[in-house]
């Protein structure tokens, strides 16, 4: 299967979470992939069917108390319907300061990987960073790679 489309979940507090979503959007639109943005806070309504059909779905999450999951993003994701086969990733922004350090990362693969192909995961401390686009841009190699495993697989 040959990446085409992505569709980015995400949710930010500060806006550290939004921008990275945004590089993740340009390192794919850079391999020709048609994203969709998805702010879960701002467009709860909008998204009442929870069956995408994106090739890709993105989760990006800040973490909130001590690791936890935001509720929005918690809602959407036991709301959802999502292929065994939909390739994932999960990423999030977070400040080392707290022991827990992007938990709501972690606690979101315990969820998505059951029930899905999840690919990869990567966590950015703070607002991202210059040298965070290149960590964007083997994220987004990962999940063309897993996309392809998937089409091997499937053949």
């Amino acid at each position: 299967m040959a990446l085409t489309s992505c569709r980015i979940v995400y949710t930010s507090k500060t806006g550290n979470t939004a921008q990275l979503a945004l590089l993740l959007k340009d390192s794919l639109e850079k391999t020709h992939v048609k994203v969709v943005m998805h702010d879960v806070e701002k467009e709860a309504d909008r998204y009442q069917q929870r069956e995408f059909t994106e090739d890709a779905i993105l989760f990006g999450t800040y973490s909130w108390g001590n690791g936890d999951i935001p509720r929005a993003m918690s809602e959407m994701v036991s709301s959802m319907q999502v292929s065994k086969h939909t390739v994932t990733g999960i990423f999030g922004t977070g400040d080392r300061f707290y022991p827990n350090f992007c938990g709501a990362v972690d606690q979101l693969v315990q969820l998505i990987q059951p029930i899905s192909n999840l690919a990869v995961t990567m966590k950015v401390e703070l607002l991202p960073q210059q040298h965070d686009a290149l960590t964007c841009e083997k994220f987004v190699h990962k999940l063309h790679d897993r996309a392809k495993q998937a089409l091997t697989v499937s053949q």
